[in-house]
């Protein structure tokens, strides 16, 4: 009865590297910054999740959310980059990074995923962001070695 009759690709950067580094002008992968934007301040909380300046994962390329005049003023300043405090955000006629977590949030809920489970997503996202800032240094030793920096 139905029969398709075209399409479109999108092409996504999903490559691992590309979590670790970006250039300046770039972003990283959209959610850590729907996280950091758009995440109700309990979640935000919970997660100890605070503004893209505070990860190293996202401070070495462009920190700046995607939002509308609407969605800018839905941001407090603790969640706000020194990029995004200077020249305000991003603008685009698609995305708005506090509207599109709301957007992933249902979703999710949409696809069958239980609150807790929400949570669980949102935790491993924010885990990846966490995991970015955490330094290794020499352990002296024959075996040789590293531990986690104490700081």
């Amino acid at each position: 009865k139905y029969q398709v009759v075209g399409g479109h690709i999108s092409h996504y950067l999903l490559e691992k590297s590309r979590i670790c580094t970006q250039s300046a002008e770039e972003r990283n992968y959209h959610v850590f910054y729907l996280l950091c934007a758009g995440a109700p301040q309990e979640l935000r909380s919970a997660l100890k999740i605070t503004k893209p300046d505070d990860y190293l994962y996202l401070k070495n390329g462009c920190t700046q959310y995607f939002t509308s005049t609407q969605s800018e003023k839905k941001i407090n300043a603790s969640q706000k980059s020194k990029q995004q405090q200077a020249k305000a955000g991003l603008r685009d006629p698609i995305l708005d990074d506090v509207e599109d977590f709301q957007r992933l949030h249902q979703a999710l809920s949409r696809v069958g995923l239980s609150e807790a489970e929400k949570k669980s997503v949102y935790s491993v996202v924010a885990a990846v962001l966490h995991l970015g800032n955490v330094e290794f240094e020499e352990e002296g030793g024959a075996r040789g070695g590293c531990r986690v920096s104490p700081e």
